[in-house]
């Protein structure tokens, strides 16, 4: 999965991500949100950086208990 901003927008793959949305998940005002996007377009070594992350996936660690399983944390 690779997460990147394009813009003053966030994606996840081809998905958009709202900035109010992760502002608030993270507990942060949308403006932090805008102003650490801006910086990261401007910053090369940065952009490179984050555009390149990407997601572990779903996990079944909390899941895994209830079906019996064990899993690596």
């Amino acid at each position: 999965m690779d997460s990147q901003s394009r813009g003053d927008k966030i994606y996840v793959n081809s998905v958009e991500v709202p900035t109010l949305k992760v502002a608030r998940a993270v507990g942060v005002d949308r403006r932090t949100v805008n102003e650490t996007i801006r910086t990261m377009s401007i910053d090369r070594e940065i952009k490179v950086i984050f555009s390149k992350l990407e997601s572990c996936g779903p996990s079944l660690r909390a899941a895994a208990k209830g079906w019996g399983w064990e899993s690596l944390r």
